[in-house]
């Protein structure tokens, strides 16, 4: 019945016009899922970053308390009695799981798992951080202590953002599929009634 009132070049129009809405729509949503897509890695990799300073300030806030107890003890005791006292720091720290002090005057005390580092030098890897923090005794250098710690509590942060801001990212995509479907159809409606009044006229 329509076929028969309309045109055929109304018809071929209105085809093309619902062609052309169906391509724009398919490259908006393209680009819109790009984007949203790079704004959350982005966004999670510069919190990461955030992150990996925050924690590094801690743990070496908390080296240079240990180097504190260290330059007290090491005076009086020798290389097994510091073994010992590491071993207890370790314990009382759950992301502390190496230390190692290096010495003029001893030898190296090494307990649990130390990446080798140099001074001033902070290793990260993909589970730890190595940091070293300088011994002093009467303002004066004595030696340096290295401490690894664990990165786990960073790693649970770090998900815990990305899951976050992802599931964001997805009910906002859900809330602009909506508005976006309401707006296809009204001007998909208001697309037919001016080809009705068009074809009407005629």
């Amino acid at each position: 019945m329509i076929g028969k009132k309309l045109p055929q070049n109304l018809l071929s129009g209105l085809a093309l016009g619902v062609c052309v809405g169906a391509i724009m729509l398919a490259l908006f949503y393209g680009q819109y899922r790009w984007l949203a897509s790079e704004l959350v890695n982005i966004s999670a990799a510069e919190h990461e970053v955030v992150l990996r300073e925050s924690f590094e300030r801690r743990f070496r806030a908390q080296l240079h308390e240990l180097s504190d107890q260290v330059s007290v003890e090491i005076e009086s005791k020798d290389a097994t009695q510091l073994a010992e006292i590491f071993a207890g720091m370790i314990a009382d720290n759950a992301a502390l799981f190496g230390l190692r002090v290096v010495m003029d005057n001893i030898s190296p005390v090494h307990v649990g798992n130390v990446p080798l580092a140099n001074a001033e030098e902070t290793v990260w890897l993909s589970n730890s951080i190595t940091l070293s923090y300088p011994v002093l005794r009467n303002d004066e250098t004595i030696g340096a202590l290295y401490g690894a710690f664990l990165l786990d509590e960073l790693h649970v942060e770090s998900t815990a953002f990305a899951t976050d801001i992802a599931n964001k990212e997805e009910n906002r995509r859900r809330t602009s599929y909506i508005w976006i479907g309401l707006g296809t159809l009204a001007t998909l409606i208001t697309y037919l009634l001016v080809v009705w009044v068009i074809a009407r006229n005629q």
